[in-house]
């Protein structure tokens, strides 16, 4: 089974509630043509099928977390009309969406060249024919470092730029470099898989949410196992803790308020308490002996 390390991203991008979408072929298991992911525009797609090793469907195993198949992207150099330019693999998809998800999650695995970042890009808008106006509601990018050979699942809570209305359009770009064109370094690789929007907003799910919000939990530090106060009973729930280096180090289903900690040790965790792969409740706790 492959070791997948779990990362927690901040970023200023809240809640809405509207449908629920998400990504097409997110997996990017589904490729009608070689030359790009369905759904997605790549460079052999906008400028020239000549460029089709900037973007691949990669099913080598070890190289994907889901289905068969992950997206490979890489940077390289390029002749092009006006002399030879460093180009990024990328994929992008364009296209109408409507929904205000809270979390985006993904996995990717990253080798980049020197001094070089993978870049997802983010930008939901909606356009009034009333006053020809832009309203930006995500607005931004999340710059990736290696991942030293393994697989990072990521968890980016996406904050909006406006509470008022709703977007009708996504531009989502997937980049192997900080810039798609002369800005990143030749041979830098990045694998996507399994990107997904996550939404709280799901029918009785934002009144249930209410319940959690003054939980609290103890002994903080903590040597051998923190409880959380009885006001809602945890049986049945997922734990998951983290250490801050993004390993995953405990992932349990909940028998009662209390957690087993006495083989962690000391430093600072994060955790988190999903009901029925909904996250309910996060927090950071220290483990001191």
């Amino acid at each position: 089974m492959k070791k997948i390390s779990t990362l927690f991203f901040s970023v200023v991008f809240a809640l809405g509630a509207s449908a629920q979408q998400q990504l097409p072929n997110s997996g990017f298991e589904n490729w009608s043509y070689p030359i790009a992911p369905d759904g997605w525009e790549t460079p052999a797609s906008l400028f020239s099928n000549t460029l089709t090793s900037y973007a691949v469907k990669d099913t080598t195993a070890g190289n994907f977390t889901e289905g068969t198949a992950s997206l490979k992207l890489t940077t390289d150099s390029v002749v092009s009309p006006n002399g030879k330019i460093l180009l990024a693999g990328f994929a992008e998809h364009f296209g109408t969406f409507t929904s205000k998800p809270d979390t985006l999650k993904f996995s990717y695995k990253y080798a980049p060249g020197a001094g070089d970042t993978a870049m997802i890009s983010i930008n939901t808008y909606s356009y009034s024919t009333v006053d020809s106006q832009y309203t930006d509601y995500l607005y931004g990018s999340i710059p990736l470092a290696s991942t030293s050979g393994n697989w990072y699942s990521i968890y980016v809570p996406l904050v909006y730029q406006t509470t008022t209305g709703t977007p009708d359009t996504i531009l989502f770009d997937l980049s192997s470099s900080k810039g798609f064109q002369n800005n990143g370094t030749k041979g830098s690789v990045v694998h996507f898989d399994n990107i997904r929007f996550a939404y709280k907003t799901t029918v009785g799910i934002q009144e249930a949410a209410l319940a959690y919000t003054n939980l609290k939990f103890f002994p903080n530090p903590a040597t051998t196992q923190i409880a959380f106060d009885g006001a809602v009973s945890l049986v049945g729930h997922q734990i998951r803790i983290f250490s801050l280096d993004g390993k995953e180090v405990i992932n349990e289903m909940m028998n009662s308020n209390t957690v087993n900690v006495s083989e962690l040790s000391n430093g600072l965790y994060i955790f988190e308490v999903n009901k029925n792969g909904v996250n309910m409740l996060k927090g950071k706790f220290n483990v001191s002996k």
